[in-house]
């Protein structure tokens, strides 16, 4: 979170590949199996959406399968994940206004819901 606030999008790791929204969610390995998924409202301000363990053998506890149905969708199998840098050639966040709170809110929302 002091990474977040201090260095914005510089203190993750990198950007998702995929379909809008995924290409603005950015990625950040935490310690070995657990990963923060964050999405920018704007420059200044930043959503956690998911922080879970990556756990292939466990669609429930699996952040990516997790963000999947966030989202309502998953990339295509055939796509090439190249994990660009999280902010752009001018160091910005790849910012989608609005739509970051909405994600964080439905985020919630299917959490409460998965209990």
């Amino acid at each position: 979170m002091r990474d977040l606030e201090a260095n914005g999008c510089a203190a993750l790791s990198y950007r998702l590949t995929g379909a809008d929204p995924l290409e603005r969610l950015c990625d950040k390995h935490l310690s070995a199996r657990l990963r923060v998924i964050v999405a920018f409202e704007s420059q200044e301000t930043a959503w956690l959406l998911l922080v879970a363990d990556h756990d292939d053998s466990d669609p429930d506890f699996n952040i990516y399968a997790e963000l999947y149905r966030l989202v309502g969708h998953e990339p295509e199998p055939s796509e090439k994940r190249t994990k660009p840098p999280c902010c752009d050639e001018e160091g910005a966040a790849p910012a989608f206004g609005r739509a970051a709170e909405d994600l964080a809110l439905k985020a919630t929302e299917l959490r409460r819901t998965r209990r």
